[in-house]
């Protein structure tokens, strides 16, 4: 595919709450009933916990039990550190960011390690590539921590990388804008130029990448239409490969960014059906709200979905059922198998659920139940 190559960054607009203002024109389909919408739509459980796969180390994993192990990698790191091995010390940050053990981000030594991390980054003779840079930012963002240090980083890796853009490949890329976007730091001058160098190297992609960068982008709030058009040709054409999870983040961004692509949004629709019983549910939660949002009717999406959802009721999180209910009021949906079957598993759904999310999903339920009585 051929693309334009000259971009300008100047172009990319923003939203805060994600969706895109179109200048001179009215706002896109998924924008006409903001007001009827869940506040951000369905965020959680949108990478489970990974992001771009940034893992040149997949067999890595850590039992939470584990002390003995979690000292090595401490210690492994620490010695990298001394030796100013940034190669070795950006791969050590990803074994940490894996090591899911209670309590791991409260860790001391973490703290420590993150803080000599931003000591090194600041030497001038320190020669980070651009894959250093982007495990750096994708395993901050796995972390999920919420520290000062953290944003110092970023903005060392921000200031980095912007100057070495045209070093980078499609899964850096993607790395470091979903490190960014997880952490909800919106650094605007670096994915203006990581927006150049997508749209430059975009027939690199694979359908992750390609997903996970459409997620982050819309998470950021950041829109530009010669961006959207080659994301969104490039997933057309490998809209095959696509998993569960890559439709599901493409159909949010499309929605978040309320452009409904009419093509794309068919092609995702189609596969969504040949692919349902790879669904699970936040996937589920996730693409109906987006076809909900664009006002994209497709009933017979919308069947599959309501059959895949109706088997998997009670491994629902509130706030995806939430979701769910919300998608099939504003599609007035005129099958009553699905909904019928949410009433008779709702306490077994939503067992051990707070109270408020126990109103919040009730009452999207009924607005359902409303808008059947009434077709």
């Amino acid at each position: 595919m051929n693309h334009q190559s000259h971009f300008d960054g100047r172009h990319l607009s923003t939203q805060g709450d994600g969706r895109r203002e179109r200048r001179g024109r009215g706002l896109g389909r998924g924008s006409q009933r903001m007001g009827q919408r869940l506040p951000n739509g369905p965020f959680r459980d949108h990478t489970n916990g990974g992001g771009t796969s940034m893992g040149r180390d997949h067999n890595l994993r850590f039992d939470g039990g584990n002390h003995h192990q979690e000292h090595n990698v401490y210690s492994a790191a620490n010695e990298y550190l001394e030796a100013r091995d940034i190669g070795a010390v950006s791969k050590s940050l990803i074994r940490i960011a894996r090591m899911d053990t209670r309590g791991s981000r409260n860790d001391p030594r973490l703290r420590d390690f993150l803080a000599r991390l931003y000591g090194m980054l600041h030497a001038p003779e320190i020669d980070i590539s651009p894959r250093d840079l982007a495990d750096i930012a994708n395993a901050l963002g796995k972390l999920q921590i919420c520290d000062p240090i953290v944003h110092e980083l970023m903005k060392i890796v921000a200031d980095t990388a912007r100057y070495r853009m045209d070093k980078f490949t499609p899964y850096d890329m993607a790395g470091m804008v979903w490190g960014f976007a997880t952490l909800g730091i919106r650094n605007e001058s670096l994915m203006s130029v990581i927006a150049a160098e997508v749209v430059n190297k975009i027939d690199g992609f694979d359908q992750r990448q390609l997903s996970n960068t459409a997620w982050a982008f819309a998470k950021c709030g950041l829109w530009n239409e010669q961006l959207v058009n080659a994301i969104g040709q490039e997933c057309l054409q490998k809209i095959n490969a696509f998993t569960a999870q890559s439709l599901s983040h493409t159909s949010w961004a499309l929605a978040q960014w309320g452009t409904q692509m009419n093509d794309l949004t068919s092609a995702i629709a189609s596969e969504v059906q040949k692919k349902i019983t790879d669904f699970q549910p936040a996937p589920l939660a996730m693409t109906s709200w987006s076809f909900a949002s664009l006002l994209v009717k497709d009933l017979t999406l919308m069947t599959s979905i309501s059959k895949e959802a109706s088997a998997k009721i009670t491994n629902f999180k509130t706030h995806d059922l939430a979701h769910l209910a919300w998608a099939f009021a504003i599609y007035v949906f005129k099958t009553r198998c699905f909904l019928i079957k949410w009433r008779k598993k709702f306490n077994a759904a939503l067992k051990g659920h707070s109270q408020l999310s126990w109103q919040t999903l009730l009452g999207h339920f009924q607005r359902s139940i409303f808008h059947m009585r009434r077709s």
